[in-house]
């Protein structure tokens, strides 16, 4: 099963829904506050888990230190719901709004 890592920048409902899909979910505002974006990452490999962020910062970071985790998911969509977000993160599918 698949385990998201939901970084600090992002809503708390969002890793609600999440969990309440039946995904295991690490909220680092609440393990790891104040976690650099490097932790964040180095969590996500040590746990092969996807991060949900929505700023591009960890996923630019990622790709630059070739770091060997499932996938970043970015929601930066600013005009769409927590509900729309969540939908686009569960279903991995970018046009889902």
């Amino acid at each position: 099963m698949v385990k998201f890592i939901i970084d600090e920048n992002v809503d708390s409902p969002i890793a609600t829904a999440i969990r309440n899909s039946g995904f295991e979910v690490r909220v680092i505002a609440h393990s790891d506050p104040g976690a650099s974006d490097e932790e964040v990452l180095s969590i996500a490999e040590k746990e092969n888990a996807v991060v949900v962020a929505s700023d591009k910062d960890g996923g630019e970071l990622c790709i630059r230190r070739k770091k060997a985790i499932k996938g970043v998911t970015l929601l930066r969509l600013p005009e769409i719901s927590n509900e729309e977000r969540c939908r686009i993160v569960l279903t991995n599918d970018p046009f889902a709004y």
